[in-house]
């Protein structure tokens, strides 16, 4: 799990928190942004293109998704206002280490429901 910390909604990266799967901590760093940034739909993947490309550092190639997107669909709270499902706030620290250990509690939350109902016998004894 990675999470960021702006300086707004819009603003620049100025705190990078990445876990492991267990919750163990694998980076965590202040930033300092230096330059303003343009907000687009993947923010984050903009934000360590950025990063990377500042420190002539190799961009990351994988594909992203975003966890409290899907935690959002998985809880079924529409808004027929905003057209989307609405986000359900994380508790606990606001730093980027805090926020993804937050996220990798709701993915397992969500990960036990999918093992408990969905998943075939095959694919439990596989894990």
């Amino acid at each position: 799990m990675i999470d960021t910390e702006t300086t707004a909604l819009d603003g620049v990266v100025c705190e990078i928190g990445v876990i492991a799967g267990d919750g163990s901590i694998l980076f965590h760093s202040l930033v300092n942004p230096e330059c303003p940034m343009w907000p687009i739909m993947w923010i984050l993947t903009a934000r360590l293109a950025q990063s990377a490309r500042r420190y002539c550092l190799q961009e990351l190639t994988q594909e992203w998704e975003c966890a409290m997107e899907a935690y959002a669909a998985y809880c079924g709270n529409w808004s027929d206002y905003h057209g989307d499902y609405t986000w359900i706030p994380l508790a606990g620290n606001p730093r980027a280490v805090g926020d993804a250990l937050a996220a990798l509690e709701r993915v397992r939350e969500m990960a036990a429901v999918y093992e408990r109902e969905y998943a075939s016998p095959a694919e439990v004894e596989q894990s």
